[in-house]
Parts: structure tokens; C-alpha cells; sequence
């Protein structure tokens, strides 16, 4: 998550393999597919998953593998095919 420019949106890829950290991460709906945009990154990362604003320590960060969304597919999805 710390690759992620402040203001950029990021999709989560892996979690922490610490299952009680993950555990407690997911009761704020960060899981692996959701989408979260960073907000900054010192004194501590802090990222907005949905209405939800979290300060995480940089090591849990650390921890979290994310890939940056695309902002033109994120604010243009595809058309799905007709059926």
C-alpha cells in the first residue's frame, strides 16, 4: 500500500498473513478485491475504504499488497455485452 500516491485509488490484492490482523482489517471491509484510496502516507497511512477512513501504522500497511486502479476504467466501466 505504500507504493500508492496519496489521492490514487488501489485495488487489494493480498493481506497480512497475520490471520488475527487480517481478521480484525476485515471488520472495516478491507479485503482482498475491495478498492481503497490512499490519503496520505505519514505520520501514518490512512486510507478510505468506502464512507470508512482508517490510520494504519506503516508496518500493517507494509503488509497489505495492493495494485493502482485504472481511473478511466474505474470512472468508465465496460459495457457488458448484450444478451
Amino acid at each position: 500500500m505504500t507504493g500508492i500516491e496519496p489521492g490514487r485509488a488501489a485495488r487489494v490484492k493480498v493481506m497480512s498473513h497475520h490471520k488475527t490482523r487480517r481478521n480484525s482489517l476485515a471488520a472495516f471491509g478491507l479485503v482482498p478485491g475491495s478498492e481503497v484510496t490512499v490519503i496520505q502516507h505519514r505520520p501514518a497511512c490512512v486510507i478510505r475504504i468506502g464512507e470508512t477512513e482508517l490510520a494504519l501504522e506503516t508496518s500493517i500497511a507494509s503488509d497489505i499488497f495492493v495494485e493502482p486502479v485504472d481511473a478511466h476504467k474505474a470512472s468508465h466501466p465496460e459495457p457488458s455485452a448484450a444478451t
